[in-house]
């Protein structure tokens, strides 16, 4: 009896072959693609492995484990599509992290505030009466060592501008020169060769510090291990940019970059943000919570009680 050819998968002859009764099953050679008996394939799937072979099995193996799982990872990795997106618009409140701002067509945004201090900034003009210990302050100015150990130093004319700031990698607490002349430290105590010579004026240097006391015009800073002393001409430019939040009011304008959901376009996530005052800093500006906290007062105090005068 003869039995009829048929290709079968050379992977799963041998149950195929019993299945079906034959003990010569015609059989596709794998690598010669020629038709070969059942004891002629048995022969051929004993033969040794070699080492070639051993690594062809590790690569296909390790191939079908790595591409299968890649779209299950992708698809864990990727989320709901983000859109970008910038615009200006009004501070109408503060919470903490988020800004609540209305856009040119009235509609209200929650803002969440970047988290990095170089991406967020309040910008602002300060009256003089607004500057408060504790406060990053920045100028440039030349200064002269008011005592022996060069620790202390003043600046030589009074500043007619000044920064609150931030402290930044970039702009870190201390002293910076724009300039040294000869290498002589500005901060050092004078010696007796630059005594003999004739005054020269010291490079500049921009300076940032801790406001210590500031009374009368005349303000210390700390800088480090240095005590910074200056005086301020009445009338003196105070400029801020600081990544601070508390300064902030109602009206104020503000401009931001980032991203939302398309499902909830109201709630953005800025990359930057920058909030303009409309109004110089005084030193009475209320802040937002503060505002609050006065429109609460009213609301909770009790109406004072009317008196009918006696008939």
């Amino acid at each position: 009896m003869k039995h009829s050819r048929r290709r079968v998968s050379w992977l799963r002859v041998p149950a195929a072959a019993i299945l079906k009764g034959a003990s010569r099953a015609s059989l596709l050679h794998p690598v010669g693609n020629e038709w070969m008996s059942f004891p002629e394939f048995q022969q051929w799937q004993d033969r040794p492995m070699t080492s070639t072979n051993r690594a062809w099995v590790v690569c296909v193996l390790l191939n079908f484990f790595l591409v299968g799982s890649l779209p299950a990872q992708q698809a864990k990795k990727k989320g709901p599509k983000k859109e970008n997106t910038k615009g200006t618009g009004v501070v109408q409140d503060l919470g903490p992290g988020w800004v609540l701002v209305t856009d040119k067509d009235e509609k209200k945004l929650y803002v969440k505030a970047p988290q990095t201090v170089e991406d967020f900034s309040f910008v602002a003009k300060a009256d003089a009466s607004w500057l408060r210990p504790g406060m990053i302050v920045s100028f440039t100015s030349r200064f002269k060592a008011i005592k022996k150990n060069g620790q202390v130093v003043k600046a030589i004319k009074p500043l007619r501008e000044l920064m609150v700031v931030t402290p930044t990698k970039e702009k870190p607490i201390g002293a910076k020169p724009e300039k040294r002349l000869g290498g002589r430290d500005l901060f050092a105590p004078p010696t007796k060769t630059t005594k003999k010579k004739k005054a020269q004026l010291g490079p500049v240097y921009e300076v940032v510090g801790r406001l210590v006391k500031f009374r009368g015009g005349k303000m210390t800073l700390a800088c480090g291990r240095y005590e910074v002393q200056a005086d301020l001409v009445e009338g003196a430019k105070v400029a801020v940019k600081i990544a601070d939040v508390r300064w902030v009011r109602q009206g104020d304008r503000v401009s931001f970059q980032g991203w939302y959901y398309p499902k909830q376009p109201d709630r953005i996530v800025a990359r930057t943000m920058t909030i303009q005052a409309v109004e110089p800093l005084a030193g009475n500006r209320k802040t937002v919570s503060q505002k609050k906290r006065k429109a609460t007062r009213k609301k909770t105090a009790k109406p004072a009680e009317k008196t009918v005068p006696e008939r």
